[in-house]
């Protein structure tokens, strides 16, 4: 790396350091604006007006939010350069309504419009249509649901609720108890809504494809358990198992499971039952909600869960390789932060495997059901080898951490977020899927790849066995065209980044391996004229790579960091050289890098997520990786030379 680009390079680290340590909040952690479209917005408009006391002044600022966030053909999307979305635009409509806009309100003729033009065409997300038929909007008949017989079976029943994934599962119990009981809220504007909608939203389409066929049968097959079941008094049963699911996984915030539509759903929920001991319960819920609002930019937005964990780990971490000291009280806050959210309860992980145990983090503030990999990697890399107050807790709960981590490898060799060996194919095509990708947690490039590069940086007799199996996956999960598909950012640029810096913490090098060197290959084909990197969140939905002309400076970091981390010879490498001139002159001294587009991944087709701590986190942590690549070899050629190694830059 030339003097000039290595100045420049330590100069925007030392800028980055201070910037993301003035970000940091008292407790120690870093907070975020988490991101979606417009349709978090509308939740807490709608229940805010559902469920008293209603404070009429947040209505009116989240009204002025959604209102704002229309786009000129009437229609609210789902990420700055889709064409608009049937279903948000109209729960965008229904929330601006609850807020007492008149039908005759610019916004909403212009609403009406878009929905009149692509109705016929756009079917209405099954989320909707539950949220719908609450409210009286759609008849329950339209809503695919399963039975609430599914919370007697035992987990190792091939159709157990714990078969799904969590973040599905949490949602599930709520919506078969308004789905059995078939109550609706006397909502006043239903018919207005109704009188909008083809007629195909107000039944149930079957499936064409082949897989739909044995899952078609299986999810008829549930409708029969369900009718046969008050005949066998099983359906009183049920109800109660799912209320008491509900219960039980209420946080100490107030959400249910730390989600907004878990939470929104189990309120529906609740008020249906309508059972005067469950009013404290819903007025807690209630609560929880409104613990996800933040003040952004002058506005009040709602968020769809929290990622305080997450980017507390990773800032730490950053913050840490930068070179702050491990006595630094900041540090030490940051630290006692994380051990104070380890979970080392797994209840709903035991259902399938008993033998769980150890500990692990989950992704939100306020989490203690459900830990997830990728944030239990996050939080060791930042407690790794920390020394000062926090010493002996940072080392016991790393060692826990660890053995988390080992039984969460999957039985193909890969890793997923939130469950072990939860990949049943047939499950995805169950009619009350339509986001794809929603029901099970099968391995994927992202997570294999960055669990991967933690566990191979491991000392411990587990990692060699656990690693070939990794490498294995990997070898046998490639796109035809080198890439990986990623299930957590967007989408191919995230899931090859992943499974790069797996195989470089492995010791697999590119001219050593095909599967790398036809990733590469890949990455150094997509990069954008200006050096950077771009790919639109219409590749998650088709399930191939779109680019966008348009480079943003987290895709550009994965892209450069994917490199680096298996690059014989960075030094020399153009795509290299080139992505590392677009980070360094777009970044803005005091601010760090402009970024408006969501780069990461919630439900395929539904939610997308704009991180504000990733345009500068990832541009970082890549840097970061150029200057010890730099370093390593500026020491290998002073050694060369007779002379004493020595760090070229600063880190």
């Amino acid at each position: 790396m030339k003097k000039s680009t290595s100045e420049a390079v330590q100069k925007t680290l030392d800028d980055l350091g201070r910037l993301l340590q003035s970000q940091q909040a008292e407790d120690g952690s870093w907070r975020y604006f988490l991101e979606g479209s417009v349709l978090p917005d509308c939740y807490a408009l709608i229940f805010e007006v559902l469920f008293a006391p209603t404070d009429t002044a947040l209505v009116e600022r989240l009204a002025a939010v959604i209102s704002k966030r229309q786009g000129p053909n009437g229609a609210w999307n789902l990420y700055p350069d889709h064409p608009g979305d049937l279903s948000t635009t109209l729960e965008a409509y229904l929330a601006l309504r609850l807020a007492g806009f008149a039908p005759s309100h610019p916004t909403l003729c212009r609403a009406r419009d878009f929905v009149a033009s692509c109705r016929d065409e756009q079917h209405l997300s099954n989320l909707t249509r539950i949220s719908f038929a609450a409210f009286g909007i759609v008849p329950w008949s339209a809503v695919p649901a399963l039975p609430p017989e599914l919370m007697l079976l035992p987990a190792s029943a091939p159709a157990s609720l714990y078969e799904l994934v969590s973040f599905t599962r949490v949602h599930l119990p709520a919506i078969m108890i308004l789905a059995a009981l078939g109550k609706q809220l006397d909502v006043p504007v239903a018919a207005e809504l109704r009188a909008l909608l083809a007629p195909h939203h107000l039944r149930i389409l079957p499936r064409q494809q082949l897989w739909a066929r044995p899952a078609q049968w299986l999810y008829e097959q549930s409708q029969l358990v369900g009718r046969a079941s008050d005949s066998l008094h099983l359906r009183g049963r049920a109800i109660a198992a799912c209320r008491r699911f509900i219960l039980e996984r209420i946080e100490a915030d107030g959400t249910v499971g730390s989600y907004i539509l878990s939470t929104a759903f189990s309120m529906l929920a609740l008020r249906a039952l309508d059972l005067p001991e469950d009013l404290a319960a819903l007025q807690r819920m209630k609560a929880g909600l409104r613990s996800l609002l933040v003040e952004h930019e002058g506005e009040v937005r709602m968020q769809p869960c929290t990622a305080t964990v997450w980017d507390t780990a990773l800032n730490l971490a950053v913050v840490r390789r930068l070179g702050v000291s491990d006595g630094d009280a900041k540090v030490q806050r940051a630290a006692e932060y994380l051990l104070e959210r380890e979970i080392t309860e797994f209840a709903e992980l035991r259902q399938r495997s008993p033998r769980m145990h150890g500990g692990a983090w989950g992704f939100q503030d306020i989490n203690r059901f459900y830990p997830d990999v990728d944030d239990t990697c996050a939080v060791l890399d930042a407690l790794r080898d920390l020394q000062g107050e926090s010493c002996a807790r940072a080392q016991q709960a790393f060692a826990r951490g660890v053995e988390w981590v080992f039984l969460m490898q999957n039985r193909d060799g890969g890793w997923s977020a939130f469950d072990v060996d939860c990949s049943r194919r047939l499950l995805e095509e169950l009619p009350f899927n339509d986001m794809r990708r929603a029901m099970t947690d099968p391995s994927s490039g992202d997570m294999t790849g960055r669990t991967l590069s933690f566990v191979a940086r491991l000392d411990d007799p587990r990692a060699p066995a656990a690693i070939r199996r990794a490498l294995r996956w990997l070898d046998q999960h490639q796109e035809a065209d080198g890439s990986y598909w990623g299930r957590w950012g967007i989408s191919y640029l995230y899931g090859t980044w992943g499974a790069l810096l797996g195989y470089g913490a492995a010791g697999v090098m590119e001219g050593e391996s095909a599967a790398v060197d036809r990733a590469c290959a890949w990455l150094r084909s997509v990069q954008n004229p200006d050096g950077g990197f771009g790919e639109s969140c219409r590749s998650d939905e088709l399930s191939r790579f779109v680019p966008r002309s348009v480079s943003t400076p987290s895709q550009t970091a994965w892209a450069l960091e994917g490199l680096l981390a298996v690059s014989r010879s960075p030094g020399s490498d153009a795509a290299v050289q080139r992505a590392t001139a677009y980070l360094l002159d777009s970044y803005v001294p005091g601010r760090g890098w402009p970024e408006h587009y969501p780069t990461g991944a919630g439900f395929a087709g539904k939610l997308y997520l704009y991180y504000h701590n990733y345009k500068n986190l990832w541009p970082a942590m890549a840097l970061m990786r150029l200057a010890e690549r730099a370093s390593l070899a500026e020491r290998k050629i002073t050694s060369a030379h007779g002379g004493p190694g020595r760090e070229a830059l600063r880190i």
